[in-house]
């Protein structure tokens, strides 16, 4: 019972651990390779929040056994927590193990049926290869939850093999992260205006700001660079904050009639902070409520859809 999950009927975390130290040591002594292949639903969430964790459950029931008659062929599989799946496969035969999760990527869309509910679902898959990739645990792990990373963000139902280049990117990722925490501390971020002219009589109406990095090393970073690494790494509150203060800023030396225009990540629009951080901005800055334009996308709707409505209106 210590061993395995009571809801799939996998092996759990600790003999996932157990089995891998088995498995480096054969692959040692005998000189064979296999696949460490990392595993989780697409939008769990949203299935559970939208048909019940019944269909939560269901799901990953349903994962487990189609898991277990594609990938399982190879070696064993299981569910480590929540939606997170490993599978251990030895890759010196046929079929291989690329193979076999071509096959699973094939039938784990096909409907799942509980009493209530009929749905589809996905998995995305990555996988790191022994010794190539890694010779412990830890290396094995971090190479293939990379290669999981990078098949997600490619879309649901992906399935992508480690490269070094992964590796690369993620440390470039992380360096250029750390790299905006300084700019961000030092106020080097700065603001670009692009006027709004009414085309019926070219009227400048106002000023839409844009956030600009003059990076020292890499010259101007791309916005559709730094702006989704500041989404994704919590950054994006600080940045924007300091875009609307030096817009709002700016504007108090326009004509009265300009407005200055900023976007507003879908992240901060379901932030319980976003309305008071706007009015003190404005309280700080003296520039009339009426002349920021809050620059907004249809994206925002997609969660939490009466939590953003209310911060809206």
């Amino acid at each position: 019972m210590a061993d395995y999950d009571s809801l799939t009927g996998l092996p759990n975390r600790r003999k996932f651990r157990r089995d891998i130290d088995a498995a480096l040591q054969q692959a040692r002594w005998e000189d064979r390779n296999f696949n460490l292949i990392s595993l989780d639903v697409d939008s769990f969430k949203q299935v559970n929040d939208f048909y019940g964790h019944e269909a939560g459950d269901r799901l990953l029931i349903v994962a487990a056994r189609r898991l277990n008659a594609t990938i399982g062929k190879l070696g064993q599989v299981y569910r480590l927590s929540g939606d997170e799946f490993m599978a251990i496969c030895w890759a010196d035969g046929h079929p291989t193990p690329a193979e076999m999760v071509a096959q699973f990527l094939e039938i784990m869309p096909m409907p799942i049926t509980t009493d209530h509910a009929r749905f589809t679902a996905t998995m995305c898959v990555g996988s790191a290869l022994c010794p190539a990739d890694g010779r412990t645990i830890e290396e094995l792990t971090k190479c293939a939850d990379l290669a999981l990373y990078d098949a997600k963000a490619k879309g649901a139902g992906q399935y992508v093999e480690f490269t070094q280049a992964l590796q690369t990117a993620q440390d470039d990722r992380y360096l250029l992260q750390r790299e905006l925490e300084v700019a961000l501390d030092t106020n080097s971020l700065e603001v670009a205006f692009q006027p709004l002219v009414r085309s019926t009589d070219r009227c400048v109406t106002g000023f839409e700001a844009l956030a600009r990095w003059p990076h020292p090393r890499l010259g101007a970073v791309s916005p559709g660079v730094f702006i989704p690494l500041a989404e994704s790494t919590g950054l994006i509150e600080q940045l924007t904050e300091q875009m609307l203060y030096m817009a709002c800023r700016a504007a108090l030396h326009w004509p009265n009639h300009m407005i200055v225009a900023v976007n507003i990540s879908p992240v901060l629009l379901r932030s319980e902070d976003f309305v008071h951080n706007i009015a003190q901005i404005l309280e700080q800055t003296g520039l009339p409520a009426q002349r920021l334009e809050v620059e907004i996308t249809e994206g925002i709707f997609v969660y939490d859809t009466e939590r953003v409505v209310g911060h809206l209106q």
